[in-house]
């Protein structure tokens, strides 16, 4: 399933796409099923998921018109996941970014976290305090935690994972290394835009994934989601050993090579006011966000 939380009306409403169109779920499912706040987090539940299976396998033709939406391209998004208890993040896990970065390749996932504050949804501004704090992209594949899980191995990473976006874990790189903690430089208000859609994880192979991201319409950043040093299956297990996993948990899997940080010193061009940032991945869509500088 491809799924996303869209505004109408000034509230959220989940879609999920069809060959009909987008289907209105929340709308159905108060209306005709009397289910109130229907939501991501309420697939979350395998029995709220195996039934709207069912309802997408049945014939869709008899839902009346009004659940439904030709493209949601041109409306406002919230974030597929608005409440994650848990913001989790990997550094240096891809080798290319690794190798630009000049920093040694970490025997185990290099683990921070981006607090709730920094959530963001694909084309809202990301509005930053001060013009000269360095501020870097960094194009990512973003897991959704399913179900409540701890002690995974590593085969059974998967049975974790819901579901997949994307997601820029926008930095602050002079907050981030002006000390030893980053947590500053990665938890500024808005800095984790993710979206605009959700994809189910038997929707996404990951082994023919791909992922790009563009400055301004100029491609800074490309890779297949296989160059990763350890993967979602590998980085579920890992945290799994030592935390328990929530559902709507979110995960930024690392970033590749093309960052600002990893260009010659001397070319440093940070990102400024009115820069546009879009990440795709294949399958999933395309994340866009606008740098402003606060008023």
């Amino acid at each position: 399933m491809k799924l996303s939380m869209i505004d109408i009306d000034q509230k959220p409403e989940l879609v999920v796409q069809t060959e009909n169109g987008w289907l209105k779920l929340t709308s159905y499912f108060a209306e005709v099923e009397q289910v109130a706040d229907f939501t991501m987090e309420s697939l979350f539940d395998s029995k709220v998921y195996k039934g709207l299976q069912f309802l997408l396998e049945s014939d869709l033709t008899e839902i009346d018109s009004r659940f439904w939406l030709d493209g949601i391209d041109n409306l406002s998004f919230y974030p597929p996941v608005r409440r994650p208890n848990k913001i989790l993040a990997v550094g240096l896990n891809y080798r290319n970014h690794i190798t630009e970065t000049k920093m040694d390749q970490p025997k185990v996932p290099e683990i921070f976290a981006k607090l709730s504050n920094s959530l963001n949804s694909h084309k809202s501004p990301i509005i930053v305090p001060d013009k000269d704090l360095e501020y870097d992209y960094e194009g990512e594949l973003v897991i959704v935690i399913g179900k409540e899980t701890k002690h995974l191995s590593p085969e059974q990473g998967s049975q974790a994972i819901f579901g997949y976006t994307i997601g820029n874990d926008f930095s602050s790189r002079k907050l981030q290394l002006q000390t030893s903690q980053w947590i500053l430089g990665k938890s500024l208000d808005g800095s984790a835009p993710i979206g605009p859609n959700l994809v189910t994880r038997d929707q996404l192979d990951l082994s023919q994934t791909h992922l790009s991201t563009k400055i301004n319409g100029r491609i800074v950043q490309e890779a297949m989601l296989t160059d990763m040093l350890f993967s979602p299956q590998e980085i579920v297990s890992y945290l799994s050993q030592y935390l328990t996993l929530e559902p709507g948990d979110l995960i930024f899997t690392g970033t590749p090579a093309g960052v600002i940080m990893g260009h010659n010193l001397n070319q440093l061009d940070w990102l400024k006011q009115d820069d546009s940032i879009t990440i795709t991945i294949d399958g999933i869509g395309t994340l866009e966000n606008t740098l402003t500088y606060e008023k």
